[in-house]
């Protein structure tokens, strides 16, 4: 039989393994409306190929003139391509986005290429990607140094009524209000994702 201790450790090896490799599927409900919201967050299997998309939809222009400008000036420049949840500061909608952070690489470190499989899935061999591993520390993971700063965030917007979408702390329950009755929304990990 195993100790406590041992299936705590058991468990934040198996939570820091999945935090590196998978997403996580999450339903935030409330208990008083019954409101619910399925959220899948992370990242998954294809990475690379999101991590792929989502610059180039920067470059093309989708967020806006002057964040295509800054990525051209700065090709460099990485992007936290990984699925957050947002929530829109004037309708309350729930949104699962990629988060969008800009990074710059430190003075004097040059990104290598990324030439090792991402997944048995999908290998993505020399794909042009940074895993967002390097870019900032997750939750519950010891602290190392990182090879990249973080410069900004691009603004999303609401897709219903075009207000900014807000990044949401979803490490403090106690912050996630329904937005329909205010009241307090419970969060469930339902499952991981590739």
């Amino acid at each position: 039989m195993r100790e406590a201790s041992d299936f705590s450790a058991h468990q934040m090896q198996r939570e820091n393994w999945r935090s590196e490799n998978m997403g996580t599927e999450y339903l935030y409900q409330c208990h008083k409306c019954l409101y619910l919201h399925n959220s899948f967050e992370g990242v998954g299997f294809a990475y690379p190929y999101v991590y792929h998309e989502v610059m180039e939809d920067i470059r093309n222009g989708k967020y806006g003139e002057k964040y295509s400008k800054y990525i051209q000036e700065h090709p460099d420049a990485a992007v936290d391509a990984s699925e957050v949840l947002f929530k829109c500061e004037h309708c309350g909608e729930f949104v699962t986005a990629p988060e969008l952070s800009i990074y710059l690489p430190k003075p004097g470190y040059h990104a290598p290429k990324n030439d090792a499989a991402w997944s048995v899935e999908v290998p993505c061999y020399s794909m042009d990607y940074v895993d967002n591993s390097d870019l900032k520390q997750r939750e519950g993971e010891k602290a190392r140094p990182r090879n990249y700063d973080f410069i900004f965030r691009i603004e999303q917007r609401c897709e219903k009524c075009n207000s900014p979408l807000v990044l949401v702390d979803t490490s403090d329950e106690t912050k996630i209000r329904c937005p329909k009755c205010g009241m307090y929304l419970k969060r469930d990990d339902i499952g991981d994702w590739d």
